[in-house]
């Protein structure tokens, strides 16, 4: 059986006696995906929380009550954490625990998805003078990006969006800027294309660097949501 705890300061939640299956579909292939999920009445950041899996024996309702759950099951069973969640951990500046690899054809046409690998990030990717939980609402909201995104090109105003929907309380401002640090990490990342339309009006690539910070910092390209939106991102 498997035990999970779910730490985010100042908050903790605890589940028991979970199979295999019901691990993975509870927490762990959501988690596994950099997905938000929702325990306890509360949403959970994969890329600021805490997720620790215990392995060991059933624990029967006595041994569960008065708050003496997860200190039975540390002693009885085993941490594989870092064996069913190689690599990942708060605090940590990632986008996108698993980086999908699009294969011949374009995984994202097909709806079938190459084998994946790990995509680390470094800090550079978003920015000198950013401060680290800026780092990881930026990668966090990259995630949610990139599960947007399909086989066709979208407005770079999704990111500027997404932020707005999970941050309603911060100012257009503050929003559009958590916006420049998910695609900046994700284009970084190389998980995402940069498109900006030419002088005839079709969408080319841009290179890395210079050519994708002019790009996101041109008001246009922020601009509109329409088909004729100067700025697109698609899935690399």
């Amino acid at each position: 059986m498997y035990h999970v705890e779910l730490r985010q300061f100042p908050h903790n939640f605890c589940r028991f006696n979970l199979s295999e299956r019901e691990l993975h579909d509870t927490i762990l292939d959501a988690w596994l995906r950099g997905e938000w999920i929702e325990l306890g009445e509360r949403r959970w950041n994969p890329q600021q929380a805490k997720l620790t899996v215990l392995e060991g024996p059933e624990l029967p309702m006595e041994e569960l009550s008065m708050g003496r759950g997860w200190r039975n099951a540390k002693r009885e069973g085993q941490d594989v954490s870092e064996r069913l969640l190689p690599g990942t951990g708060a605090g940590t500046s990632t986008v996108g625990v698993w980086r999908r690899m699009v294969g011949p054809g374009g995984g994202g046409s097909t709806g079938r998805s190459a084998p994946t690998e790990w995509a680390t990030v470094p800090d550079t990717a978003v920015g000198a003078g950013t401060g680290p939980d800026e780092r990881l609402a930026g990668d966090s909201l990259g995630l949610e990006v990139l599960a947007k995104l399909g086989s066709e090109p979208e407005p770079l105003t999704i990111a500027w969006q997404l932020a707005r929907e999970r941050y309603p309380e911060n100012s257009a401002s503050d929003c559009l800027k958590l916006a420049e640090l998910a695609v900046r990490s994700l284009t970084e990342a190389e998980l995402v294309v940069l498109l900006v339309a030419n002088n005839d009006g079709e969408y080319e690539s841009c290179g890395a660097g210079e050519q994708v910070e002019q790009a996101l910092r041109a008001i246009d390209s922020w601009s509109s949501s329409t088909g004729s939106a100067p700025a697109r991102l698609r899935r690399a």
